[in-house]
């Protein structure tokens, strides 16, 4: 939108005096951002910063020299032809003032690379969003728009935050030569900030005094990826990480290590579980071993419910074998269909697996006014039918996906034709009740 209040006329009228990335700002940025990579198959090898081809017998280690444009490659066996990397965001911060105000501007680059067998790589980096923050604590947007998948499309002006779109973009990486207040100084904040934004950042400082020596500290993803109640818990492990100027590499990594070892009960106040060397070793050995674990735990209680179901089965076959024991054993045929009740518990669930229907689930076993009957052909299951015993007529019958099959109407009709027999079979229970 256009500029309407004072200051966001002057942010605008500093926005045109800010110089262009440079060549050596730009080159950095990329040297941090995007790694140098080959593609083979078994035969076949390219660089993706050139697109030529490369000699796969000088491949060694993973690694490669390409002769075209003298980079040193990282090789990755995959038949793709082509990657497109995600998105980067460099920041460069600097503080711009006048007479009647004084900002710390915050500037964010988009870039990201594109490479493609046959054709150089190409780079594109533009600048998408500035963050303006005066003294006072008022903050100017000057951005492209950022959509609701948080990216950046248009052009930079003036825009407003909503609660579905926050322009408090986290930079990856910050320029060398980037400007901070001497305030923002004092509590640690320099270009060594990754994945933080820099007002919330600021008013976290001034709240907990661990987030201020965790940033001096240089540990950044530790602040970045621990909640405030994991930086209360872990806090005095920490403290030793900084006692031995440990180096945490994978700030999400380390926290779930911290986890392991909280679940293990082990020392998380001792150098040697909390520094290891090799921090993705430890963290998944201890991951497997707690696999293992609950994996156990698991099948331990599977084996306690399989028993309560086995006994449940059980006591409704008794049950049902007392009032439905008079048709076990009708069964009747005609071509290659053959029709016959269902005389166990164990046939119900079979039946229900076979065509994935609820005639075990619901329990018809327990319906008192129902009789099932599996229907086959050519001694494969296709339908299961209900008969109401009261009515002495045929309720439903389904066959897969509780949908009727093809030989349906055969079937209805050769179970209208035998509904005497359960008839018969009905009187007689009814006599002995």
């Amino acid at each position: 939108m256009k500029p309407k209040t004072k200051i966001q006329k002057v942010v605008c009228g500093f926005a045109d005096t800010l110089p262009k990335l440079t060549n050596d700002q730009f080159e950095y940025a990329c040297s941090k951002f995007f790694e140098k990579m080959c593609y083979r198959t078994k035969n076949t090898a390219f660089c993706l910063e050139c697109g030529s081809d490369i000699d796969v017998n000088k491949i060694h280690r993973n690694k490669v020299e390409c002769t075209k444009c003298n980079s040193t490659l990282k090789v990755t066996t995959t038949k793709k032809r082509s990657y497109d990397s995600p998105f980067f965001y460099f920041a460069i911060a600097d503080l711009i003032s006048n007479d009647q105000y004084d900002f710390q501007v915050v500037r964010i680059f988009e870039f990201r690379k594109y490479h493609k067998k046959g054709i150089e790589a190409n780079v594109y980096g533009s600048e998408v969003c500035q963050n303006w923050y005066n003294v006072d604590g008022k903050r100017v947007i000057n951005s492209c728009l950022i959509t609701s998948f948080g990216n950046f499309q248009g052009d930079i002006e003036i825009r407003t935050e909503s609660y579905w779109k926050s322009y408090e973009v986290s930079p990856d990486l910050y320029c060398k030569t980037s400007k901070f207040r001497p305030e923002y100084k004092r509590l640690g904040i320099d270009h060594n900030l990754k994945h933080l934004t820099l007002i919330p950042l600021v008013n976290k400082i001034r709240c907990c005094t661990k987030t201020e020596t965790l940033i001096k500290a240089g540990y950044c993803g530790a602040v970045n990826k621990c909640t405030d109640n994991n930086l209360n818990k872990f806090w005095p492990t920490l403290k030793i990480c900084l006692r031995n100027q440990y180096k945490i590499k994978d700030s999400s990594m380390y926290i779930d290590y911290l986890n392991l070892l909280e679940y293990f009960k082990k020392d998380l106040r001792n150098s040697k579980f909390v520094c290891p060397k090799n921090l993705k070793k430890e963290h998944d050995l201890l991951m497997n071993k707690k696999r293992k674990i609950l994996q156990k735990a698991e099948q331990e209680r599977e084996k306690v419910r399989s028993e309560a179901r086995r006994v449940k089965i059980e006591k409704n076959q008794i049950e049902y074998t007392r009032n439905k024991g008079v048709f076990f054993g009708v069964a009747f045929s005609k071509n290659d269909i053959e029709i016959k009740v269902l005389e166990s518990v164990q046939e119900f669930k079979e039946e229900g697996d076979i065509h994935n229907h609820c005639v075990f689930t619901n329990e018809y076993y327990n319906k008192e006014d129902s009789l099932v009957l599996s229907a086959k052909v050519k001694s494969k299951p296709v339908e299961t039918v209900e008969i109401s015993l009261s009515k002495m007529k045929i309720i439903q019958s389904r066959g897969l996906g509780n949908e009727a099959s093809k030989h349906n109407k055969e079937i209805v009709s050769l179970v209208k034709k035998n509904l005497h027999i359960i008839k018969q079979r009905y009187s007689q229970l009814q006599k002995t009740v």
